[in-house]
């Protein structure tokens, strides 16, 4: 069975491998999210390839899904989620068992415009604290994630339930 690459598979797999070395400033969502989630996928995602990506087109960026990108080790370029994509809207961080509660709080207070949130498996990052900054901070969430999320107890789901003012999806 032979496999064909689609044009925009072909490119962002160029740009992956010359990630360091190539201007991203003119690269639109679609194609950023490729590169991203192709460098997930190879488990090729680190925190200076990640660093290049967010500061050369973070500003165009509305989604960031970094599910299962174990081999990202920074939480200083997470904090900064917010600062360099100011427009974020939608995060996934499923299974990126290195992000700290720290880390998550810095981002709910930076990413104010966030709708949608998947924070699944993040075993004891995500407690009543990070939930209750996240539906504190971001006034516009609408679909929250948290299967997985053993640390969070009924005063979490309560505050969660509470702030949130357009509810569409929790779990």
């Amino acid at each position: 069975k032979r496999v064909i690459m689609s044009l925009l598979d072909m490119c962002a797999n160029v740009i992956r491998k010359n990630l360091l070395n190539i201007d991203l400033s003119t690269a639109n969502e679609d194609a950023i999210d490729k590169i991203i989630t192709i460098l997930v996928s190879e488990k090729d995602l680190t925190g200076p390839k990640l660093h290049k990506i967010l500061t050369s087109s973070g500003g165009v960026m509305t989604r960031l899904h970094l599910n299962d990108s174990g081999n990202l080790q920074s939480n200083d370029i997470l904090s900064n989620v917010g600062t360099l994509c100011p427009n974020l809207q939608s995060l996934n961080l499923e299974r990126c068992r290195q992000v700290t509660k720290e880390t998550l709080i810095s981002i709910s207070k930076a990413c104010g415009n966030l709708k949608n949130i998947v924070l699944s498996r993040l075993d004891k990052a995500v407690d009543d604290d990070c939930i209750t900054a996240f539906s504190i901070n971001c006034p516009l969430l609408e679909s929250v994630k948290l299967t997985g999320c053993f640390a969070i107890t009924s005063q979490g789901a309560i505050a969660l339930a509470k702030n949130l003012q357009n509810p569409k999806s929790t779990s």
